[in-house]
C-alpha cells in the first residue's frame, strides 16, 4: 500500500469539477453515474475529504487495512504484526501505543471505522 501502487490518475471532463483528491472505486463510479443522470453537484465532490479504504486481502479477513487521505497521507494496520504505519512519520507504531496517542488515535479511529462501515454494507448486501 504505497503510493506507486494506488496512485492512478483519474481524468474527468466536467464543468465545475476540482480536483477530487483520493477516491476509492465505489467514489468514482459513483461520480460517473451522477454525471450520466445529470445529478452532479459539483461543490459536494470538489470539498470531500474523507479518507479512501484500502485493503491487501479479503475485506473480511485482510492481512492490512489502510486509509489514503486527500494529501496522500496514509495510516496503515498491519494486521499480522499489530502494528500501525503513518507515512507522514514515517515509521511505524504499536497499535495500543497508536490507540492511546493523541495524535495517532483520531487516524486510527477513522481507519477502524471506515473497515468496520465497509464490513457491515457488506453484511446487508448479502442479507437481501
Amino acid at each position: 500500500m504505497n503510493q506507486a501502487q494506488t496512485h492512478i490518475p483519474l481524468v474527468i471532463n466536467h464543468s465545475g469539477l476540482g480536483n477530487l483528491g483520493a477516491v476509492g472505486q465505489l467514489d468514482v463510479a459513483e461520480l460517473l453515474v451522477r454525471i450520466a443522470t445529470n445529478r452532479l453537484e459539483s461543490a459536494d465532490w470538489n470539498e470531500r475529504r474523507e479518507p479512501v479504504l484500502q485493503l491487501v486481502g479479503s475485506l473480511h479477513n485482510p492481512q492490512l487495512v489502510g486509509t489514503v487521505a486527500s494529501d496522500h497521507v496514509r495510516t496503515i494496520l498491519d494486521l499480522r504484526t499489530r502494528m500501525i504505519f503513518f507515512s507522514d512519520r514515517k515509521g511505524w507504531i504499536d497499535f495500543p501505543k497508536a490507540w492511546n496517542h493523541p495524535i495517532f488515535k483520531e487516524r486510527t479511529r477513522v481507519l477502524l471505522n471506515l473497515w468496520e462501515n465497509a464490513r457491515w454494507l457488506d453484511y446487508l448486501s448479502k442479507r437481501t
